[in-house]
Formats: C-alpha cells, sequence, structure tokens
C-alpha cells in the first residue's frame, strides 16, 4: 500500500507486516494522490507542489517529473488498459492525460471548475471528471471531446468511481458512482447519462471507495466518520421440482388470512361491488397531476425543468421557473452547457418579452446571464448571431423610448408644480 501525507513524502507498507518499505523523497508540499501504475511497478504521485511526480518501485528511484499544472493536483487515474498513460485533476480546472513514452502532456481537458476527482472508463477510452457542481465525461479517443455534462449535485462534487458492473445484475452497462459535500452519493448509467440511485448519509463526503467486487461501497466524510455499505444479493432457492419441491409448495393450497386492517384486501373491500337503485354514487377524488417540470424541479434536473417551461409557450409558467431557479440558485446551472438548438428558445423569450413591464426584471437578469456564459459562441452559429442582434435592437428602442419619457417627464413637471402652487394662492384669495 503507497500514501502520501503532510510532508510531502511518498511512503510504502506491506499491509501484512505494517512495516515500511519505501521512502519516496521529493515533493515540497503534502502530496494529495498517489496511485499504481497498471503494471504495479510504478507510483505516480503528485500535491499542492503542483507537480506529477513517477517513481519506480523496485528502486526507488524518481523516474520523471511534470511540471505543467499551476494550482494543486488532487486526484490521479491510471489506464487500466496501458502501462504508460493516466490522467491528474487539478485546481486549475483542467484534467491532463500524461504519457511516460513521450514524457509530456498529450490531452488537456478544460473542467471549468477546480477538478477533484477523475477516472478512466473500464475500456480506458473515456474518463470522466468532476468538480464544482458538474460531472463531465470525455472522449479520449476523439482528443479530448465533451460528451455529456451532468449538474446533479446541490454542493461541490469530490469524488467519483467508475464501474461496469455496479448496477443490477441484469444490466451491463457502466455506472458513475459520485459523492459530494451534499452528502449524496448518487448512480448514475453511462447510456442515457440518467440518475438511477441516490443514497443519503450522515456527512459531507469527501472521498469515495467501490470494493473489486463491486458489493461493497466505503465513504469518507467531513465529519470524522467511514461509512460501510454493502450490497445485499436476493438469495435463490435450489428446491427441487416435484414432490416437496417450489412447484408443489407453489400449488399447496394457503387458507386465505382473516379480513383485518393489517391486511391490504381490508382496505380494497367492496370496490368491485355494483351500486342499487336508490343508492348515492359519490365520485373519487382523483388526484392532480404533477406538471413536467414540477416533477424535474423536485428531481434538481434545473436544465429540464426550464426546456419543459418553454415547452408551454406561457411566460406566466416559463417567469414562475425562473423565479424558482433563481431563489435555489440553480439558474446558472440551467442556463449553461446549451447548444445553439437548446439556446435559441431562451434568447427568442428575451427578445419578446424584454420590453414587457411585468417580465422587463426578470429579462434583464436572463440576458446578463446568457451574455456572461455565452458570449464566446458569437460567431459559431448564424441562428444565434441573429438572435442577439435582434437582443441589441430591442435594447436600443428601449431606450429611446425611455430618453423620449426623460424628456417628456422634464416638461411635464414644471407645469405640474406650477399649478400645485397656484391652488393655495387661489384658495387664500
Amino acid at each position: 500500500m503507497c500514501a502520501g501525507g503532510e510532508t510531502g513524502i511518498v511512503q510504502l507498507f506491506n499491509t501484512e507486516s505494517r512495516s515500511l518499505l519505501r521512502q519516496f523523497k521529493g515533493h515540497t508540499k503534502p502530496v494529495r494522490a498517489v496511485r499504481y501504475t497498471q503494471n504495479h511497478q510504478r507510483i505516480i504521485s503528485g500535491g499542492d507542489d503542483a507537480v506529477v511526480r513517477l517513481w519506480d518501485v523496485p528502486t526507488g528511484e524518481q523516474v520523471a517529473d511534470f511540471a505543467e499544472h499551476s494550482d494543486y493536483i488532487r486526484s490521479i487515474a491510471c489506464s487500466p488498459v496501458s502501462d504508460n498513460l493516466w490522467c491528474t485533476g487539478s485546481y486549475d480546472h483542467t484534467a491532463k492525460l500524461w504519457d511516460s513514452r513521450t514524457g509530456s502532456c498529450q490531452i488537456t481537458l478544460d473542467h471549468k471548475a477546480p477538478v477533484e476527482g477523475i477516472q478512466f472508463f473500464p475500456t480506458g477510452s473515456m474518463a470522466v471528471t468532476v468538480g464544482g457542481y458538474s460531472i463531465r465525461i470525455w472522449d479520449l479517443l476523439a482528443g479530448g471531446k465533451l460528451v455529456h455534462e451532468i449538474s446533479n449535485h446541490q454542493k461541490t462534487v469530490t469524488s467519483v468511481c467508475v464501474s461496469a458492473e455496479a448496477g443490477p445484475a441484469s444490466s451491463a452497462s457502466t455506472r458513475i458512482l459520485t459523492g459530494s459535500l451534499d452528502s449524496h452519493v448518487r448512480v448514475f448509467e453511462t447510456g442515457t447519462y440518467t440518475m438511477t440511485h441516490m443514497s443519503k448519509f450522515p456527512g459531507a463526503i469527501l472521498s469515495l471507495g467501490l470494493s473489486p467486487d463491486n458489493k461493497t461501497l466505503v465513504a469518507g466524510m467531513a465529519n470524522g466518520l467511514l461509512s460501510i455499505r454493502r450490497r445485499k444479493k436476493v438469495a435463490e432457492t435450489d428446491a427441487p421440482v416435484g414432490k416437496g419441491g417450489a412447484i408443489a409448495r407453489a400449488n399447496k393450497y394457503k387458507p386465505r388470512k382473516k379480513l383485518t386492517a393489517d391486511t391490504y384486501r381490508y382496505f380494497v373491500r367492496g370496490q368491485s361491488e355494483k351500486a342499487a337503485e336508490g343508492d348515492i354514487k359519490v365520485g373519487a377524488q382523483h388526484r392532480k397531476h404533477i406538471a413536467p417540470y414540477d416533477k424535474l424541479l423536485r428531481k434538481f434536473c434545473y436544465g429540464e425543468a426550464l426546456d419543459a417551461a418553454l415547452e408551454t409557450t406561457r411566460p406566466q409558467i416559463v417567469s414562475s421557473v425562473l423565479d424558482e431557479l433563481s431563489m435555489r440558485g440553480g439558474l446558472r446551472t440551467a442556463l449553461q452547457g446549451r447548444s445553439s438548438e437548446t439556446l435559441r428558445p431562451i434568447l427568442q423569450l428575451v427578445c419578446k418579452y424584454i420590453q414587457d413591464p411585468r417580465y422587463t426584471p426578470l429579462m434583464v437578469k436572463l440576458a446578463n446571464l446568457l451574455l456572461d456564459l455565452y458570449s464566446g459562441m458569437i460567431g459559431a452559429s448564424s441562428a444565434v448571431d441573429s438572435l442577439f442582434g435582434i437582443l441589441h435592437e430591442k435594447i436600443k428602442e428601449e431606450l429611446k423610448y425611455q430618453e423620449h419619457l426623460m424628456a417628456l417627464q422634464g416638461m411635464v413637471e414644471p407645469v405640474l408644480f406650477g399649478s400645485i402652487r397656484a391652488v393655495p394662492e387661489a384658495i387664500e384669495k
């Protein structure tokens, strides 16, 4: 077992005798991440000195160092298919793919937030980075192309695990497990990138680990607790078919239980009976259906909730959803990471209602956020460019109206002031 520490020394221990086998000295600041390569012959370490160091286990010597990060290194992941490839995540908002054969960085991934954790997919062709409120999946074979972004956590995502067999036994899809300071572990399916499960823990999660057989989940929390949870599997019956077997037991007559309040039949009794003549019929009270955007808000799917509200084409509903997102602090999350197709309905809404006094304050706030997030996209899409142009003309037109109103106000105020002074004088006379 290898471990780093506050002293900046990487130490190698024998887990059976608990004796110290090696010490690797070279870091000048605390070491935050240590990993073995695929062949377990080398160790990779990184920490607060922003330097990645490669160590040879048999000799205890440093093989190489890489100093292309500009801030603290918080996570390291080694490729499951190559001894020469690994990734590092740093607080400089980037994750880098390294190749020991060339001794340099091959791909830089811009996470747009401090990277807290990084993991390879089992195939080694894709990677996932976590940090801030987002989870990003990258295609390394395509040169670091962003495949998908997930923003389901309400606080900083601190850790991530990837396993091909973490889901149900009937599913072969890879699962992504993430831990966050919001005290939740969420499980996502990579086929559709949807959340399939969520677990609540008694403290903010700082680290997450999964056993090799994918049956034990370990979480370290900020309150000093270590949670170990094991997945239970339903036992299968091996009873033989025939006399005394499973079929015989299933076909055996079982007397019905007495109808009491501890049974389900007690509460549904009489529902199949038909009313007689003269009986008074009381209609069933149907449950009110929850709107799609309300369901998505309950699941903290902010971007999908805003899209569902836009589909209604009703400004009252869209403004209510925007106000709710603003109160939750999720408005920026709902707007970021959009393509030109999903950005167009929002820009059309702003252009249509920014001059409406009922929605002007909300539309101005929305326009400022859109300019902050997507000013770099100007020139990439003709449709988005034209909508930004329309928005610019609308604002110019509104400012011109305001200038005319201010001039009119300046002319009317002296007249009103003179008439107000003339009334008391007339009363005195």
